[in-house]
């Protein structure tokens, strides 16, 4: 149960921060090519699912912290502050007006950048955590 209380809180703040990255970033992609404030918050949270995992399996914690952790902020937050469904619309709505060249270049970078986020993330904590 407690568990599943760490995963709804952590899935709640997710959520608010990704609502405020929408509401401040999103207005500036009317501008550009990219909804800018999905993006950011897709490779945010891959960078901070990066770093959680690399420091999780870098420091000598107990088990069940381990768990929480994980629960908390991988589970809950960013799941919460991630936005994949987000995203699979925004592509949606770009294929439907007929702007291949968004809908294909937010997705080569969602993707791309994604992986590359958590990998940074990992090397991030990595070098932080080397005596």
């Amino acid at each position: 149960m407690y568990q599943l209380f760490l995963i709804f809180l952590g899935g709640g703040l997710g959520s608010l921060v990704r609502y405020a990255f929408n509401k401040y970033l999103n207005h500036i992609s009317v501008e550009s090519l990219l909804p800018l404030g999905t993006i950011s918050a897709n490779l945010l949270s891959c960078f901070i699912v990066g770093c959680v995992a690399q420091a999780l399996v870098a420091l000598p914690l107990p088990a069940n912290s381990v768990n929480d952790v994980r629960s908390f902020v991988i589970v809950g937050f960013c799941g919460g502050f991630s936005t994949f469904s987000t995203f699979a619309n925004e592509n949606f709505v770009f294929i439907q007006q007929q702007q291949s060249f968004s809908a294909f270049a937010y997705t080569l970078l969602s993707v791309v950048l994604g992986v590359v986020a958590v990998w940074l993330g990992t090397k991030v904590v990595a070098f932080l955590l080397v005596p």
